[in-house]
């Protein structure tokens, strides 16, 4: 990467960590703070984007594509963003409605002109937020909430305001074909597969692909079960001993696996149990003869 690049996704992530931490000041302590964090979130948005522009071409920053040192605006950033031939970004209307207000809030705030009440400033911080961390993820592998202390990441994901936000984007994340599994991280059903790996659509939480040994279906590693647990065993003080393993030659399954497995192993438990009563059955009547 240029060094163009390397200065702007580090200024977009020292702003963006300056955000969230006066967010979680404004909203626990001060909400006099809320303007500031507003100004820190709209400056590392466009940092962010004038570095995924910077990612593509040093050249394309510019406010002149053939040179000069001013820079190119936000708004200039997102539109050369969008089009095919340098990056190709989708940006539905609502998003560019959200951008662009906080825009002229963040424009008001560094001119003294006054901002919104705190409660309409905090709205707008989170559903810019939500935008902004799947913006540095998805573009830039950036997830600025690795950037804070955990603390801090816990408080602003505790906020009801920004879970709302970003349940919303995970929501709208969601490809309808997809199979959604249950995240440990932060307790929600936003994880998929995406580009070879588990991705949490909420926290961002990743973790290797895993897979069902009996159907090839990729799965999150917590979520498989031990077949073992469907073998029958003698156990004694000393250790367990091996009977049967019912002709079970997988290790790890997924859950709708294992339960066809305990199903085929209760059929052939009865049918044991049945065989063994009819050779019993058959012994009583051979000695009673």
């Amino acid at each position: 990467m240029s060094e163009v690049f390397d200065k702007l996704i580090e200024s977009a992530r020292f702003f963006g960590v300056e955000a969230v931490k006066n967010a979680v000041e404004a909203h626990t302590k001060d909400p006099s703070r809320w303007p500031l964090a507003m100004l820190h979130l709209v400056t590392s948005f466009e940092l962010a984007s004038k570095a995924l522009l910077a990612k593509q071409h040093p050249a394309f920053v510019s406010e002149k594509v053939e040179g000069g040192e001013k820079t190119v605006s936000i708004q200039g950033a997102f539109e050369r963003l969008q089009r095919p031939e340098i990056y190709g970004l989708r940006l539905s209307e609502k998003d560019k409605k959200r951008i662009f207000g906080a825009v002229k809030i963040r424009n008001g705030i560094a001119h003294g002109l006054g901002t919104s009440n705190a409660a309409s400033t905090e709205a707008k911080f989170f559903e810019v937020f939500a935008y902004l961390r799947d913006f540095l993820s998805f573009h830039l592998k950036l997830n600025i909430l690795d950037e804070v202390e955990r603390k801090t990441a816990v408080k602003l994901l505790s906020i009801k305001k920004q879970v709302h936000e970003l349940e919303k984007r995970a929501t709208n994340n969601l490809d309808a074909t997809e199979l959604v599994w249950y995240c440990q991280e932060c307790d929600k059903d936003f994880m998929v597969e995406r580009e070879g790996e588990f991705l949490c659509l909420y926290c961002h939480w990743e973790e290797p692909l895993n897979a069902c040994q009996r159907c090839s279906i990729s799965i999150p590693e917590w979520e498989l079960l031990n077949a073992e647990e469907l073998f029958e065993w003698e156990f004694s003080e000393e250790k367990a001993e091996l009977i049967t393993n019912y002709g079970i030659g997988e290790d790890r399954v997924c859950p709708s696996c294992f339960k066809e497995l305990q199903e085929e192993v209760d059929t052939m438990a009865r049918e044991e149990e049945w065989r063994y009563a009819e050779e019993e059955y058959q012994y009583y009547l051979s000695t009673k003869g």
